[in-house]
Formats: C-alpha cells, structure tokens, sequence
C-alpha cells in the first residue's frame, strides 16, 4: 500500500523516483547511489550517528526542475557486521533492539526504526548538491572522493536507474543534474572517514563537533 501510494504521489508531481539514498545538513544533500555490497547502509548508519540529516536510505523521489530530493525518513536496515563500526554502546543497542527482516536478496538487517529515536531525520527536502556513487574499493591516496567527468556520471547514473531513465520527467531531470558534481566514494579506513567526505560536500559541520546529537 505504501509502495502503491509513493509512486501514485510522484506520478502527480512529476517527480522522478530513484533507488537511492540521500543525506545532508542544512537542506542540502547529496545523493547516494551504490549497488548491493558497496556499504551503502554502513555509510548512512554512520551519517546519522554523526548527526547528518537523514532523508532516505532506499527511495527518494527529486524534483526534476528544483533538484529538491523528498522521502519520508522512517527505517534503516542494517546488516549486523556493521554494528563493530559502532563505539557507543547505546547506539548500538538501539539497534539491536530492532526486527530483523529478510530481504529479497537473502540478507538479513536490522530493521531500525528512526522516528521516535532523537536522530536528527530531515524535516523538509533536501536540495541535492552533489551525485556520489559507492565503490567498494579502498581508496588508494588521500582523498576519499575520485571525481567524476558529467559525462562518466551521467552515464553511469543512467546506467544504474533504468527504471528511472524511462519516466517522462527523466530528461529534464538529466539536463540540470549535468551541473552538478560527480563523484565516487572509495572505502576508507572506518566509515567516519566517508562521513567527514560527505561533508566537506555539503558543507556541514565536521562529525566531531556534531557527535552530542541527541538530548
């Protein structure tokens, strides 16, 4: 039912509907595109207990004209290897705490409910800044973040959103995505290292000075 409701909402809007996730501060975000196994829920499990703005992990749906990206921030699904990632003994109970459910692809995640926790969830739409794509490969030098020609990007977002690349509003949404920049996040020694790149994207505060996110 939800399912059905999200797509008859973006149809009326016009909105383009994505498999991907998005996090940000300050209402600018960016947009989180990986495949299965490229650490995309360690990233934004991270992001939230660093105290980014957390819009969706999954589906997120973006204005074509306006790059606004809108979801509705409810569920994380985790893996439990991702839990060692985690030094705060009471973030990781909360998670813990939650169902597991089996995916379609036979992974089992926790299924972690955000809305009454005290993270910081978005509380409105995120105006997207940048397109990052997940590799699950180390980084090899300093910098996290291999920048991308809009080419290669386009390219390559087209490639991963077939779904998306055939809705009407894809064109529109394709010529002003092309200003924006592409990259590609490679792993890091710990998740927080991805965070502090996401950042410097959105310009947020750095995790340090943001780690007393809830009362």
């Amino acid at each position: 039912i939800e399912f059905a409701v999200f797509t008859l909402a973006s149809r009326v809007q016009n909105l383009v509907s994505m498999h991907g996730a998005c996090v940000g501060h300050g209402g600018r975000g960016v947009l989180l595109m990986g495949p299965s196994g490229s650490g995309k829920s360690t990233i934004i499990q991270q992001s939230l207990l660093d105290g980014l703005d957390f819009l969706c992990e999954d589906s997120v749906f973006v204005s074509p004209d306006t790059l606004l990206a809108a979801a509705v921030p409810n569920f994380l699904h985790v893996r439990s290897d991702s839990l060692h990632w985690i030094v705060d003994r009471e973030d990781a109970a909360d998670i813990r705490k939650a169902h597991v459910i089996k995916r379609r692809s036979g992974v089992r995640k926790y299924e972690w409910d955000l809305r009454d926790s005290g993270y910081a969830l978005a509380q409105q739409s995120q105006k997207i800044c940048a397109v990052v794509f997940l590799s699950s490969h180390a980084a090899t030098g300093l910098s996290l973040l291999h920048p991308l020609s809009r080419h290669e990007g386009m390219e390559r977002l087209t490639r991963e959103q077939v779904y998306a690349a055939n809705q009407p509003p894809w064109r529109v949404f394709a010529r002003n995505v092309t200003r924006l920049p592409f990259f590609e996040l490679r792993r890091g020694q710990h998740p927080s290292d991805s965070v502090a790149a996401l950042c410097e994207l959105i310009a947020a505060p750095s995790a340090g000075a943001r780690r007393a996110r809830r009362s």
